[in-house]
């Protein structure tokens, strides 16, 4: 080839499947970009992933024991101030090295049950999921919870009672049909048979990046059910709603379709509502459930328990 040849070639540039290929690549990478940000469900602090594009910004970073196991979204922060009520600022190693060698330690957030699981790993559960216990798909504490009894929650004028142990809500022993467990740490729901010993799982909808939750803490102090609650605010993009918590446990309806931005955020952080008035535009109320009675006593951990030895009918 010719000096002449090479300044032809030059001068008409890259053939056409060469800009079909630049183009297609820098469509697939606008394509993924615009997946991560807005085609995933991003979960909020303490919520389950997979990878960091799962959490969302005010939790950007998916924090997992190994590579096989689910993790939980987390962000880093000062020990020893806690994260949220249920989730704890604890020193971690990371896998990045100082100029000594040793492993960078950092705090980061890690909701309680996530510590609960690791501690009855290393008893001897091995290959056992984080959240899951030896005989459950569920981990049922053994001990107290702080939030701990039946409640009868009343909603549209009508009445329904709940168990509740801690994060862990189901349907009242006297209700008929299966029984309905939600784990609300990771909003999954089982149905069990207990004739047929069976169950299915589900996992109700996670919440979108724009579902961010605003929460102010007002400090006032209320009396719902005959138990002080604390007033928190809580606005999101669907509107403003005024909850009375308690902390130490959370609630989740078993039998709800979805979970609403708000509700999701008081169950990570483990803040119990007596009562949720739903605001309107101009501050007038649209919406009210309450606890009208809450009779703290101690459950019996079968109560809660999927069995492992129950068969997934989902499958």
């Amino acid at each position: 080839m010719t000096e002449q040849d090479d300044d032809d070639l030059s001068k008409k540039g890259p053939g056409p499947l060469r800009k079909v290929l630049v183009v297609g690549a820098v469509l697939a990478c606008a394509g993924f970009w615009l997946w991560t940000r807005y085609g995933v469900t991003k979960q909020p602090l303490g919520g389950p992933c997979t990878w960091a594009i799962d959490c969302a910004k005010d939790a950007p970073r998916c924090m997992r024991p190994d590579i096989d196991e689910p993790g939980i979204c987390s962000r880093a922060c000062v020990p020893p101030d806690d994260c949220a009520p249920g989730i704890r600022c604890v020193e971690v190693e990371l896998d990045a090295k100082d100029d000594k060698g040793n492993y960078v330690k950092e705090g980061t957030c890690v909701p309680q049950t996530f510590l609960d699981a690791r501690k009855a790993k290393a008893r001897g559960d091995a290959g056992i999921p984080k959240g899951e216990s030896a005989d459950s798909w569920v981990e049922v504490s053994e001990t107290e919870s702080p939030i701990e009894g039946e409640i009868v929650l009343r909603r549209a004028g009508a009445e329904k009672t709940f168990l509740v142990k801690g994060a862990l809500v189901r349907t009242a022993e006297s209700e008929a049909g299966p029984r309905k467990v939600i784990d609300t740490s990771s909003l999954r729901v089982f149905t069990l048979d207990d004739k047929k010993r069976s169950y299915t799982a589900t996992v109700l909808g996670g919440r979108a990046a724009s579902d961010e939750v605003t929460v102010t803490k007002t400090g006032k102090k209320e009396r719902v059910a005959d138990r002080e609650c604390e007033l928190w605010e809580l606005l999101d993009k669907r509107g403003k709603h005024i909850a009375c918590v308690v902390s130490g446990g959370a609630f989740v309806d078993p039998n709800a379709a979805s979970v609403p931005p708000w509700m999701q955020e008081l169950a990570v952080r483990t803040a119990l509502p007596l009562r949720v008035v739903e605001l309107d535009a101009k501050g007038h109320e649209t919406t009210r459930a309450e606890v009208t009675r809450f009779s703290p006593r101690r459950l019996d951990r079968s109560l809660f328990l999927v069995p492992k030895s129950y068969k997934n009918a989902g499958r």
